[in-house]
């Protein structure tokens, strides 16, 4: 490369280098001037929550100093008081959790006292499948049989086999 073409290709880099830093700048800009937008907003919401915590704060004074008046008048009994005033925050309470079906898992298991044996749960016993032997044709409970390279064999026709030796 001539040095006309390397002053060239440099330079075009170089400008376009520029350029991207120029765009760069000018959104790191406008991310202020939005940042600087969103902290007037905040600023107006947090005095929005305090004057409403204020005012929540007032009515509730107001509230408990007519229900102290009330109680104290004997107008509305007592009992009769609560039940209402109970009824009337039922609406705002959180909702219960759900409770699970089954068992809890291993929080809700029964613990053995330290030192003693854990309790194994009881096992179903495997169901009962019927097999027929490969070399007498019977047919025998799984249980009852052993696998060999041949297949199922019955405990008998095993016992024959291993009598009478390899071959």
């Amino acid at each position: 490369m001539d040095p006309i073409q390397r002053f060239t290709f440099t330079w075009n880099r170089e400008e376009l280098e520029r350029q991207k830093i120029n765009e760069a700048a000018s959104e790191i800009n406008s991310l202020a001037d939005s940042a600087a937008h969103l902290g007037g907003q905040i600023r107006r919401l947090l005095a929005v929550d305090q004057a409403q915590s204020t005012r929540i704060a007032k009515l509730e004074a107001v509230v408990w100093a007519l229900i102290e008046t009330l109680a104290a008048s004997g107008a509305v009994p007592t009992a009769e008081l609560n039940e209402r005033i109970s009824g009337a925050l039922a609406p705002f309470a959180p909702p219960e959790p759900p409770v699970p079906e089954g068992p809890g898992g291993y929080r809700d298991a029964p613990r053995a006292a330290p030192g003693a044996p854990v309790p194994t749960p009881p096992r179903k016993p495997p169901p009962v499948v019927d097999v027929a032997c490969v070399a007498c044709g019977r047919q025998v409970p799984s249980s009852e049989t052993l696998i060999t390279a041949d297949g199922a064999l019955c405990e008998a026709c095993h016992t024959e086999r291993v009598l009478a030796g390899p071959g």
